[in-house]
């Protein structure tokens, strides 16, 4: 009988090894009891390891995916040379076996073996000696490629040692400008600027050219083309002083007044500046209050004189007051619905809306209004209670705020002026809302002062 060659002696080896069939149970390392596989297992979920193939160490990138419901994740394996096998299915071609190791048995190629189903004819299909040694990969396999670095970048053998990295920029802040929060107050922290807050309207400029001084005492200006005079009480200190406005009653005058209010006393007392202006002598009754009259000479009148005082005293904008008796405060309800936009807050004697008279109209926003009349005696052409608490409930309609006092005793002022003007109007600033007095009247109050 004819000796074979010495060739070929590996070959047939290699299928006396594998001519007992087997079952995954009789694989080294499956069943729940069995050692782990002879060859470890060193590529867990994203790290490479080198495995013997054909004698020599091939990298392999391992990934998990799902197999399907309710089952665990296979590997897939990807070598360098772009061929991919499955954790259950056997690779395409049988490399050749290194005679140094042809005693061992092949490494599972699908991660541990217990999570394969016994029995597959992949896991116990032997090769078949009969057939040549495979020199190479199939012809079919895919044309080997060059490693792409964005998928499989190459890699040094595994190692359990941590390898040192490059800091990324969350190991060290990079150097940036100083943060507002470590070298100052934060934007929160920081009140908002002036120039962003709502506040009154600008003033337009004065309409007579050149402001005059607007000292204390009778001041005489051009506004609207015609010559006018005011009456100014001003506080020791007018710099950035509050402005209140009071307008006196038909057949009265700004002196008159001046007794009737009380304004010296208000100015020194609470530190504001006082204007009485007088009538132009253009109207029926003093102000242009009836329907079928031109407001503008009093209008401009009104921002002339706040644009001088500004100029000369650079005063509070946010609290400028207004207020008058009668025909006077009439004219008053006019300006608080018509030039809100100036005006932080206004009280009236025996004042309001009426038929004939001053009409109601939204004001810019719900500016406060404290309305004193005299009950049903307080009648000169018109009914200035019905006027005053008509206004009430149109600024409670509109979302505004009222408090009316009905002293009862006809058409009079019935009240010490500074100490029942006063607090009320300093309680409030432009634009700001709800009244502070919204919540409740306290003892100091007339008992006949009702919120609306």
């Amino acid at each position: 009988m004819r000796t074979l060659p010495l060739r070929l002696t590996p070959i047939l080896l290699a299928g006396i090894l594998a001519l007992p069939a087997c079952s995954d149970d009789d694989l080294p390392g499956s069943g729940t009891d069995a050692p782990h596989s002879l060859v470890p297992d060193t590529t867990s979920l994203g790290e490479s390891a080198p495995e013997r193939s054909g004698g020599q160490a091939t990298t392999e990138s391992v990934a998990s995916i799902p197999s399907g419901p309710g089952s665990s994740p296979q590997q897939t394996r990807e070598d360098t040379s772009g061929a991919t096998a499955s954790g259950s299915a056997a690779s395409t071609h049988t490399p050749e076996t290194d005679p140094a190791h042809s005693s061992e048995a092949p490494a599972p190629t699908g991660g541990d073996p217990s999570n394969a189903p016994s029995g597959t004819a992949e896991s116990s299909q032997a090769p078949d000696p009969t057939q040549p040694p495979s020199a190479g990969p199939d012809p079919t396999d895919p044309e080997p490629t060059e490693p792409q670095p964005s998928v499989t970048p190459p890699s040094e053998p595994a190692s359990t040692e941590t390898q040192p990295s490059e800091p990324t920029p969350t190991d060290a802040p990079e150097p940036t400008e100083p943060q507002p929060s470590e070298t100052g107050p934060t934007p929160t922290d920081a009140p908002e600027p002036t120039a962003s807050e709502p506040g009154p309207a600008p003033l337009p400029p004065y309409s007579g050219g050149e402001c005059p001084s607007m000292d204390d005492g009778t001041v005489r200006l051009q506004s609207a083309g015609m010559g006018r005079e005011v009456l100014i009480n001003l506080p020791d200190e007018p710099r950035d002083a509050p402005v209140v406005f009071v307008y006196h009653g038909n057949g009265n005058s700004a002196p008159e007044f001046e007794q009737r209010f009380q304004t010296r006393r208000i100015a020194e007392e609470y530190g504001v500046i006082v204007v009485i202006p007088s009538s132009s002598g253009r109207f029926s009754i003093e102000w242009p209050v009836r329907s079928n009259e031109d407001k503008t000479v009093d209008a401009v009148l009104f921002t002339d004189v706040l644009a001088c005082l500004d100029e000369h005293w650079g005063i509070d904008r946010r609290r400028v007051y207004t207020s008058g008796f009668s025909a006077g405060g009439f004219w008053s309800t006019w300006l608080a619905l018509n030039m809100s936009d100036y005006i932080a807050a206004v009280t009236l004697f025996s004042g309001g809306i009426s038929t004939g008279a001053v009409s109601y109209t939204s004001p810019s926003w719900p500016i406060p209004v404290l309305a004193s009349h005299g009950g049903t005696w307080d009648w000169v052409l018109y009914r200035f209670n019905r006027a005053s608490e008509d206004l009430a409930n149109a600024l409670v309609d509109d979302d505004g705020f009222a408090i009316v006092c009905n002293h009862g005793n006809g058409h009079r002022i019935h009240y010490d002026v500074p100490d029942f003007m006063m607090p009320f109007l300093l309680s409030h600033t432009w634009g700001e809302f709800p009244s502070p007095f919204a919540a409740g009247l306290d003892e100091g109050w007339p008992s006949e002062c009702v919120i609306w």
